[in-house]
């Protein structure tokens, strides 16, 4: 590893990250979750969170996910319920969450056009993770297998 190099320090520190079987999954992207010609703005986010919803599939174990996605001042809350019995996103606050994701609308859109991985955006201190790391984890695998399958989350 070039320590000089600092893009050739972060890949190899990064292709570390990516064997560490708990931590890999948050080193790539996830699955895209946007198209080209996607309505931008609210109605993008909230495309983009049915995409995710549908990629979630139905766990075994109930999980509620909150959202919230900050642009100058303006914050717009989305949550995920998922669960055996299906799947709700809604706007809003919502109920306690297992997991809460804060971030920009300029990262939120990285994550969701796969140019950004999870670890990246928290790494680079634009995105914020509250609540049980392990549902977080559980769910991002989730959403890698579905797209890796080429199906919706079952």
């Amino acid at each position: 590893m070039n320590l000089r190099d600092p893009d050739a320090a972060t890949a190899a520190a990064l292709e570390r990250v990516r064997q560490v079987p708990f931590l890999g999954d948050f080193a790539e992207p996830l699955p895209r979750l946007t198209e080209p010609g996607d309505a931008g703005g609210r109605e993008g986010i909230e495309e983009a969170f049915g995409r995710f919803s549908g990629l979630l599939g139905a766990p075994t174990d109930a999980v509620r996910l909150r959202f919230r996605v900050v642009d100058d001042g303006r914050e717009d809350c989305w949550c995920i319920e998922a669960g055996p019995e299906g799947n709700r996103v809604t706007g809003g606050v919502g109920t306690q969450a297992d997991v809460e994701v804060i971030v920009d609308d300029v990262t939120w859109a990285a994550l969701a056009e796969a140019r950004m991985s999870p670890l990246e955006a928290f790494g680079l201190g634009r995105m914020r993770v509250r609540g049980d790391v392990d549902v977080a984890w559980r769910v991002v695998r989730r959403l890698h297998r579905a797209a890796a399958n080429g199906s919706e989350g079952r």
